[in-house]
């Protein structure tokens, strides 16, 4: 058991380059408008926006440092948490149907930084329980960037795409 984990840990510590191609997600224009960039009304210059494939990375990190334990940041695990977290929005990428899905990033105007992440998802539910729809789900900011509304902007710009599909409920997952 111990050489399969060892294993496991070297393919880790390798496979990060290439689980990530170098993809960009086809840009959608139909909803361009509604996540326009613009600054924040304190000039904080943040600008939210659909995220792009090749963000994801910096996501993951935003992700784990939001909602796991702190012990995790720095310890043995930290890149098995990470390649999880970021295969899970890999695989949720809206590369179809963003008029029904998107992700979004907040991005530091300064350093082009992702600071901030939310996803909203309206497609229909393929389970058997029928799960609400639309919902928001993994909004966090980078901690650096906290206590800026950033997070109230991407709620918002989340609420403006789901009056776009239209819809007039938004539920929190």
């Amino acid at each position: 058991m111990w050489n399969h984990l060892l294993l496991l840990c070297i393919w880790l510590s390798t496979a990060e380059s290439w689980i990530s191609p170098t993809l960009n997600s086809p840009k959608s224009t139909i909803y361009s408008s509604l996540f326009a960039a613009q600054k924040n009304s304190d000039g904080g210059g943040i600008s939210i926006r659909p995220a792009e494939y090749s963000e994801l990375h910096p996501v993951s990190d935003i992700i784990l440092h939001s909602f796991y334990d702190k012990k995790i940041h720095n310890g043995p695990w930290k890149r098995v948490y990470k390649l999880a977290e970021l295969n899970r929005i890999q695989q949720n990428f809206p590369y179809q149907e963003t008029d029904l899905h998107q992700m979004l990033v907040a991005i530091d105007d300064e350093s082009a930084r992702v600071v901030g992440f939310a996803d909203i998802d309206a497609r229909p539910c393929r389970t058997k329980i029928r799960l609400p729809r639309p919902y928001l789900s993994d909004l966090c900011v980078d901690a650096d960037f906290r206590r800026r509304g950033i997070a109230n902007r991407l709620v918002q710009a989340c609420e403006r795409f789901v009056q776009s599909i239209p819809r007039s409920d938004l539920w929190i997952r």
